[in-house]
């Protein structure tokens, strides 16, 4: 096993930016790791085709974005 999967950084993210920020439990750590960020692309790459999405799914797909969602969003409403 590669030493590297072992290594992240913690970074603290408030999670209400009109709470008290003094408090512990108002930060939620997420690892960020570079390690992981290449490994999803390899995987990506090999596998991009056998992974699909719903039609709806707008974050994260390269053929629509927040335009597509909103216009959706107002049709609906």
């Amino acid at each position: 096993m590669r030493h590297d999967f072992c290594v992240g950084l913690i970074v603290p993210l408030l999670k209400d930016k009109y709470g008290d920020v003094s408090l512990v439990n108002m930060y939620t750590g997420v690892t960020l790791s570079s390690v992981f960020r290449w490994f999803e692309y390899i995987v990506l790459e090999l596998c991009g085709e056998c992974l699909g999405s719903d039609m709806l799914q707008y974050g994260f797909n390269k053929s629509s974005g927040c335009v597509d969602a909103v216009f959706t969003f107002r049709e609906f409403v």
